[in-house]
């Protein structure tokens, strides 16, 4: 039996559907014919579901379902040359073997001979949101999410995407920072704990303005992506963080503004000066923040505002202050010594208004870190 399939088509739900191939230890690679000239590849494991369609032309087949090496397809995938030429796939008459023929080579897949375990696709819409915003965020966050094997069953090891009132907040935490970013969002009400390997999982790319819809199915969570590929995700079964609270325990009049490039070097300078240290200390006196490592490196950097009329000195966890300034924007503002003693400072981008010409906040933020000590 030969199936001819569309080269860049068959290439590229070939790669997508495989690219989980190995991080799972229970999983299979289904082809499943079926009637009208359609083909259906899927990835399924306990962790995620990978499926997408294409149409076929034959002249003649039958309905079948065979399990495949992934591994193969995937290592074969990878090696194709995408072009005009149409791909042939021929189903060995023993169904031991699935032969990819294409202008050049032939590429051979072994059919496993082992039960075929049922999985759904069915799905419901949770709501809409903007694909290319939604994946940034998504990307940007899962940086921060910790690896510490005493959190595994915490939900500050998750992704946290809490939608509510037409809003959607994903959240993520190391426990010693906490970053929340809030995107426009339409639909229902929901939330979902993902881990970091259901999170790369999702990673895909979408056009600027690419509307997607979030789904649920069971107990994943995911969406249909640009080609029409549906990214089905398991989910964690824990409630999202409670940390609303650090939102009224930072407040402050305290604060210094300052240019996030030079923020940024100062902090890598003294890491590179004390690799086998994490600490780093802040030095707020006379408009100047001074850097200052374990082994008594300092560097001075200037500041753009400062509204604390006494000397500071903050120590900082140097890990994750280097983390939480890659999501500044252009100036960093920095809240301290709040007025109910906690040991939490609130972290705000500045980013240039284009009407104003102002450095104004960015409202869809929320940054806030522990410090070990400081001194006001």
């Amino acid at each position: 039996m030969i199936l001819n399939v569309n080269n860049a088509e068959f290439v590229n739900l070939a790669k997508t559907v495989t690219k989980n191939v190995g991080k799972d230890q229970s999983s299979q690679l289904i082809l499943d014919i079926r009637d009208n000239n359609v083909l259906n590849l899927s990835y399924c494991s306990p962790s995620c579901i990978l499926s997408g369609d294409m149409h076929f032309s034959s002249e003649s087949y039958e309905p079948m379902k065979l399990c495949l090496s992934g591994v193969q397809l995937k290592a074969i995938a990878g090696l194709i040359f995408i072009n005009e030429t149409p791909i042939k796939l021929e189903i060995s008459d023993d169904k031991n073997v699935l032969t990819i023929h294409t202008d050049t080579s032939d590429f051979r897949v072994p059919i496993i001979d082992t039960p075929i375990v049922e999985f759904k696709t069915d799905t419901k819409n949770h709501g809409s949101v903007n694909g290319n915003e939604f994946i940034k965020i998504v990307n940007d966050l899962s940086k921060l999410i910790p690896s510490d094997v005493v959190l595994n069953n915490h939900p500050a090891s998750c992704l946290n995407i809490i939608a509510k009132d037409n809003v959607l907040r994903l959240v993520s935490t190391n426990t010693f920072g906490l970053v929340e970013k809030t995107m426009e969002y339409n639909g229902e009400d929901f939330h979902v704990l993902l881990k970091p390997l259901q999170v790369a999982t999702l990673i895909n790319t979408f056009g600027i303005n690419e509307p997607i819809t979030l789904l649920k199915s069971g107990s994943k969570f995911g969406f249909y992506n640009s080609d029409n590929i549906l990214h089905l995700v398991s989910t964690v079964n824990l409630e999202p963080l409670k940390y609303d609270v650090f939102k009224t325990t930072v407040m402050t009049e305290r604060s210094f503004t300052t240019n996030i490039n030079s923020f940024k070097y100062g902090i890598q300078a003294m890491m590179k000066l004390s690799p086998d240290s994490n600490q780093i200390w802040l030095k707020l006196n006379d408009n100047k923040i001074e850097f200052k490592n374990t082994n008594n490196d300092t560097t001075d950097i200037d500041l753009d505002s400062e509204s604390g009329d006494v000397e500071t000195v903050i120590e900082f966890g140097a890990q994750t202050l280097s983390i939480l300034s890659n999501y500044i924007d252009s100036k960093i503002k920095v809240y301290y010594g709040s007025e109910t003693g906690n040991q939490v400072l609130k972290i705000e981008s500045l980013k240039k208004d284009k009407e104003s010409d102002e450095y104004v906040a960015d409202e869809n933020m929320f940054i806030a870190t522990g410090v070990s000590v400081m001194h006001v």
